[in-house]
């Protein structure tokens, strides 16, 4: 890696609002993901860190989505179709809302 593209990296990390949170984005916990995409939601490096996370096959949340949500291939995980709410994968093919607790056929690109 040239010294250039790790400045790049770092530039964005360093404005990455995980650093200002205590929360969890390497817990297994459906709350905690739910926590973490949240601040993520929020983030201005969204797209980078999800780019980045995908590219180093990295564990935990990056860029809004879980590392099993990478690897089933999504690109971008949105809210429930119902009331808005985080969405978790509760199987290859499904995700429930932590909300209101509905299950929804998952979006995958």
């Amino acid at each position: 890696m040239s010294t250039l593209d790790r400045q790049a990296r770092v530039a964005w990390m360093s404005r990455a609002l995980c650093h200002a949170t205590q929360v969890d984005f390497f817990s297994d916990s459906p709350e905690d993901i739910a926590a973490a995409k949240a601040v993520c939601e929020r983030c201005p490096v969204r797209q980078p860190c999800l780019e980045f996370a995908k590219a180093n096959h990295e564990s935990g949340v990056w860029g809004g989505t879980a590392e099993h949500e990478r690897q089933w291939g999504y690109t971008e995980v949105g809210g429930c179709p119902g009331c808005g709410g985080p969405l978790v994968p509760v199987s290859v093919s499904q995700e429930q809302c932590l909300v209101c607790h509905q299950t929804w056929h998952a979006a995958r690109t």
